[in-house]
């Protein structure tokens, strides 16, 4: 399974990079986190990085990304409240 998640990072890497050049966006660093299901259909949550992204860097963007939805859910619900 290793050897698997690893040959999909290498793949992620290669189409994050492609889709976004494709819209002129240098791409440096990326992290993804999705919901999959294994072979026994038991969903599990996954995360994949770029190469050679250190742990505090994507701690840090997910924490960076973490915050900016926070602050867009506080903002939807200011807005609802009126």
């Amino acid at each position: 399974m290793a050897e698997d998640l690893e040959q999909v990072e290498r793949e992620l890497n290669e189409a994050v990079s492609a889709v976004l050049n494709r819209h002129k966006l240098l791409t440096t660093r990326w992290v993804l986190v999705a919901e999959v299901l294994d072979e026994a259909g038991q969903r599990q949550c996954a995360s994949f990085v770029s190469p050679d992204l250190r742990v505090w860097d994507s701690l840090g963007m997910l924490g960076f990304i973490l915050e900016r939805e926070r602050e867009a859910v506080h903002a939807a619900e200011r807005h609802e409240d009126g």
